[in-house]
């Protein structure tokens, strides 16, 4: 998985409990890439792809770099739970918001994204 590399940086960043969640929703969210950018309807930058329309105060951060993109996420998940992350509820090891979702909820949401 491309996201491993960043292991050592998560786990000096965010709480030890979150370091899995972190990279299985890094991994939906950029594969892992520093430079990745989402500009269809939206403007998302880097590993945890933080959308400057929703957070316009980190906009003139430097959030390609994988050490401010990081902090700058944990800062969004200390306020706002996986919430703002679309993958989290997928990726994130079943986890929203800081609590685990029923396997039957992940399998309805994975459904819903599947099928449409």
């Amino acid at each position: 998985m491309a996201v491993e590399q960043w292991r050592g940086l998560v786990a000096s960043t965010w709480p030890a409990n979150q370091v899995d969640n972190v990279l299985a929703v890094m991994e939906c969210e950029s594969g892992g890439n520093p430079e990745a950018h989402n500009t269809a309807g939206e403007d998302s930058r880097g590993l945890m792809q933080i959308n400057v329309y929703a957070h316009p105060d980190m906009a003139g951060l430097n959030l390609y770099d994988p050490e401010t993109n990081l902090r700058s996420a944990l800062q969004i998940w200390q306020s706002s739970g996986w919430g703002p992350w679309s993958c989290a509820a997928v990726k994130g090891n079943g986890v929203v918001n800081g609590s685990p979702l029923p396997a039957l909820a992940v399998a309805v949401i994975l459904a819903w994204l599947l099928l449409g």
